[in-house]
C-alpha cells in the first residue's frame, strides 16, 4: 500500500522535476544558440524534455485510451534521442566533422522503428501487446516488447555507447588542467545508461515507471554546466581537420612523387578535378615545379583553375611518421588569392609613375626658369655693385634694395630645385650669395677714393 505521507511515486516526483530542468536547458540553448556546439546540446535538451513531458502525462492521466497513445508518443523522443546524443558527443570530440550524409545514416533505424510503431497493430514487431501491471501506487500499463524493440534497443546501446567513447577520446586530449571538468562531462554521459540498465534487469524497483528520462535529464543538466559555466568544449583542443579547413585559403598535401594526399574545400573549389591519389602535375603543374628542400613563398600567376589569377604560394616540407621508425616525406602547399591586392598595386604604381612624370615636369620648368633669370639675376647684381661703387651714401639705398632682392630671389630658385633634387644642369648644387661689397669709413661712397674726387 503506498504511504499516505507520499500521494505519490518517487519517482513521477523526479519526473516533474527533470521535465522542468530540461525546459528550462532547452530555453537557454536557445538563447545561445549561437555558441558553438549549443544547437546539439539543444537538440538533446528538447528531446529529454519531451520525453519527461509525456512520460508525466502517462503516469498522470487515468484515461487508459489516453494512456496508450502517450506510451506510444514517448517512442518518438526514445528513437531520437540516442541519434541527438552521438552527434553532440561527435561535435564536441572534434575527431571530424559528422556530413550531412552520415547524419541521415544514423536516422535510418530510428525512421523505421517510428514506422513499424505506426503500423504496429498489423505486425506485433515493436509490442507483442499491452501488459497491465499492479503497482505500489496503482495499476501502471506496459508493454510487452516484441523482435523489433530489442533491435531497436541494441542500436540506441550501440550509439550510447560511440557518445561515451568520443567523450572518452575528448578526454585523453584535453589539456591536463581542464581534465576534471571533461571527466565531468564523462560521467555525465553514464548517467543514462546505468540507470537505464538497472531499470530493464528491475523494473519492479522502479514501480514499473521508466527512470530514463531522469537519467537524461542528470546528463543535460552536467552538459550544460560543462559548456555555460566552465566553457570545457570551447578549451578543448581543436582536431587537425579543422584547423586545416580554416580559413579561405586553398591547402594541399602531396606525397613524395606528386600525389594528393589531403585537401581542404577552398582546394576543391579552386583547382577542378581535385582527388586524393590523382596526380598533381596533371592538373597544376606550377604547384609541383616549386617544390624543394627550402620552403617557398612567392606570388605566382596561375592559368590552370577555375578562377585564373595571381596567388600568393607556399610550399613546406614536412616529416609523415612511418613504420620502424622511418619517416616520409611529404608537401605542404598553401595558395592564396591575391588579385585584388595585385590590382591594388597595379593601381599605386601607375599613381605613383604618374606623380613622378608630374614632378619632373615641375623640376624641368622650374630648371628652364632658373637658367633664363639667374643670368639676368646676375647681371643685376653686378650693376648694383657697379653703381654702388660711384654713388654716394645717402644716394645708395635703392641700389641697395634692389641688390638684396636679386640676390634672395636668386637663392630661392637654387633652394627650390634642390628640394626637387635637380637643377638645371640635373645635379644638386647651389650658388653662394654674393657677398656685399664694404663701405669704407673714410669715405661715404665705400671706396679708398678720396672724398673730393668729383662723381662722373
Amino acid at each position: 500500500m503506498p504511504d499516505p505521507a507520499f500521494p505519490i511515486s518517487p519517482t513521477i516526483g523526479l519526473l516533474v522535476v527533470s521535465a522542468f530542468a530540461t525546459g528550462w536547458m532547452t530555453g537557454t540553448c536557445w538563447v545561445r544558440r549561437r555558441q558553438p556546439y549549443v544547437a546539439e546540446l539543444g537538440v538533446l535538451a528538447f528531446l529529454a524534455f519531451l520525453w519527461s513531458l509525456l512520460a508525466l502525462l502517462y503516469h498522470i492521466v487515468s484515461e487508459p485510451g489516453i494512456q496508450h497513445i502517450l506510451l506510444d508518443l514517448r517512442y518518438v523522443p526514445i528513437t531520437l534521442i540516442p541519434v541527438a546524443w552521438v552527434v553532440f558527443s561527435w561535435a564536441a570530440s572534434g575527431v571530424s566533422e559528422l556530413s550531412l550524409r552520415g547524419r541521415v545514416l544514423l536516422l535510418a533505424v530510428p525512421l523505421m522503428t517510428l514506422f513499424l510503431l505506426a503500423t504496429n497493430p498489423w505486425h506485433g514487431l515493436v509490442f507483442e501487446g499491452i501488459a497491465e501491471r499492479a503497482g505500489t501506487w496503482g495499476v501502471v500499463v506496459g508493454h510487452e516488447f516484441g523482435t523489433w524493440f530489442w533491435v531497436h534497443t541494441a542500436y540506441s546501446y550501440i550509439l550510447m555507447g560511440a557518445g561515451t567513447i568520443l567523450m572518452g577520446v575528448l578526454l585523453s586530449r584535453s589539456h591536463r588542467r581542464i581534465k576534471p571538468r571533461v571527466a565531468l562531462l564523462l560521467a555525465g554521459a553514464l548517467a543514462p545508461s546505468l540507470i537505464n540498465v538497472v531499470f530493464l534487469a528491475n523494473r519492479a524497483l522502479f514501480d514499473y515507471v521508466d527512470p530514463s528520462p531522469i537519467g537524461f535529464a542528470v546528463t543535460t543538466l552536467i552538459y550544460g554546466v560543462c559548456v555555460f559555466r566552465f566553457r570545457v568544449l570551447e578549451l578543448a583542443p581543436l582536431p587537425s581537420r579543422a584547423l586545416f579547413e580554416s580559413g579561405s585559403e586553398a591547402r594541399l598535401i602531396l606525397s613524395k612523387d606528386g600525389r594528393i594526399v589531403n585537401q581542404n574545400r577552398a582546394a576543391e573549389a579552386l583547382i577542378p578535378g581535385l582527388e586524393v591519389g590523382k596526380d598533381v602535375r596533371g592538373l597544376v603543374r606550377e604547384l609541383w615545379m616549386l617544390r624543394g628542400a627550402e620552403p617557398v613563398r612567392r606570388e605566382i600567376r596561375l592559368s590552370e583553375v577555375k578562377t585564373p589569377g595571381w596567388f600568393e604560394l607556399e610550399v613546406a616540407g614536412i616529416a609523415i611518421p612511418g613504420p620502424y621508425h622511418h619517416e616520409g616525406r611529404a608537401w605542404l602547399i598553401r595558395l592564396k588569392e591575391i588579385g585584388e591586392r595585385k590590382h591594388a598595386q597595379a593601381r599605386l604604381e601607375s599613381q605613383l609613375l604618374g606623380a613622378t612624370e608630374r614632378a619632373a615636369r615641375v623640376t624641368s620648368a622650374m630648371g628652364s626658369v632658373q637658367r633664363v633669370f639667374e643670368p639676368r639675376l646676375e647681371g643685376i647684381e653686378g650693376l648694383a655693385d657697379s653703381l654702388l661703387e660711384d654713388l654716394p651714401e645717402e644716394a645708395s639705398g635703392f641700389v641697395l634694395a634692389i641688390r638684396d632682392a636679386a640676390g634672395e630671389l636668386r637663392e630661392k630658385l637654387a633652394e627650390n630645385l634642390e628640394k626637387a633634387d635637380a637643377t638645371a644642369d640635373g645635379a644638386p648644387r647651389r650658388r653662394p650669395s654674393r657677398a656685399p661689397v664694404p663701405r669704407s669709413a673714410e669715405g661715404p661712397r665705400g671706396t679708398d677714393t678720396p672724398e673730393a674726387d668729383p662723381i662722373p
